[in-house]
């Protein structure tokens, strides 16, 4: 069962006025997961993946959008873990989209975009 994960977005918002530079970064980001029963019998899926979550008030994270709607958020209280479980027939596939607006000061690049 083959479980491809792509960034589909990652843009810098646009977050200066005129020739006034700003400090901060809005950036973008967005994810497919895809699952594909390839196997000849049914198949239940769990698929776990991850939502930043900020430890500082200099990064935020907002704009979350998850579709399909995670069967369980938080994972085993695990702050931004998020779990999809679901049954795909044989030659069936499901899509899982991701995506963010992550803001921070342009003096840090945050680990793991």
């Amino acid at each position: 069962v083959p479980v491809k994960r792509k960034k589909v977005v990652d843009r810098v918002k646009e977050t200066f006025f005129g020739k006034i530079e700003r400090d901060t970064i809005v950036r973008e980001l967005a994810y497919n997961i895809t699952v594909e029963n390839l196997k000849s019998q049914t198949v239940t899926i769990r698929v776990m993946d991850q939502i930043p979550v900020s430890r500082t008030d200099r990064i935020a994270i907002k704009d979350v959008v998850l579709q399909p709607k995670p069967t369980s958020e938080n994972y085993e209280n695990r702050e931004g873990v998020m779990v999809w479980e679901f049954t795909l027939d044989p030659g069936q596939q499901k899509e899982i989209q991701m995506a963010y607006t992550a803001t921070y000061p342009k003096d840090l690049q945050p680990i793991g975009f």
